[in-house]
Formats: C-alpha cells, sequence, structure tokens
C-alpha cells in the first residue's frame, strides 16, 4: 500500500474499547487498543495516501453474545442500537476516501 500510496486498513472493534464494560477489562482493554493503533497507524500512513479506520460497531449477534441471558441482552440493547449495518459501512469505507482516524459509532 505504500509503495502505491493508495489503501485502505479498516479495524473491526467494539463501543466496549470506547465505553468500557463491567465484567470485561480485558476485553475492553484489547478493543481500546486497537483503536489507539489504528489512530497512530492513520497519522502515520496518511501522507502515503493510506486511510485507516475502525467500525466500533453496537449490538452483533454472534456466538459470544448468544451466551448472554435475556436481562443481559435488553441491558446491552438499551445503550448500543443493534448494528445491522457492519458490512454496509465496510463497503462503503473501501470504496471512498475518508478521513484519516475516522471512528464509526
Amino acid at each position: 500500500m505504500m509503495r502505491r500510496r493508495h489503501g485502505r486498513i479498516i479495524a473491526i472493534t467494539s463501543v466496549v474499547g470506547v465505553t468500557g464494560n463491567a465484567g470485561q477489562g480485558n476485553y475492553a482493554a484489547t478493543k481500546a487498543g486497537i483503536i489507539g493503533m489504528i489512530k497512530s497507524v492513520a497519522q502515520e500512513y496518511a501522507k502515503r495516501g493510506v486511510t485507516a479506520n475502525c467500525i466500533a460497531p453496537g449490538f452483533i449477534s454472534s456466538p459470544m453474545t448468544d451466551k448472554l441471558n435475556e436481562k443481559q441482552r435488553e441491558a446491552i440493547l438499551a445503550r448500543f442500537p443493534p448494528a445491522d449495518w457492519v458490512l454496509a459501512a465496510m463497503s462503503l469505507l473501501r470504496r471512498f476516501i475518508l478521513p484519516p482516524m475516522r471512528l464509526l459509532m
């Protein structure tokens, strides 16, 4: 990408990396680390035409979230809407030039 002076880096992270979540310190720390890394990469590579962005969706149905009970699921959905838009956002990020360090939530 750097030789071609054009490229897109898209990282999938979580809003938990920004907001935190009780009982998930390790998960929140890793997601916050990804966000920080992508921000740094965006600053470093922007001058070479490479953008770096994070997609931090809300609730996504997955094997991890399938283990939640109904009360936990409702509490999460009250804070963050369902994230059915993730694939569409990735497609848009790949096609269009976005400013470096844009964090979608």
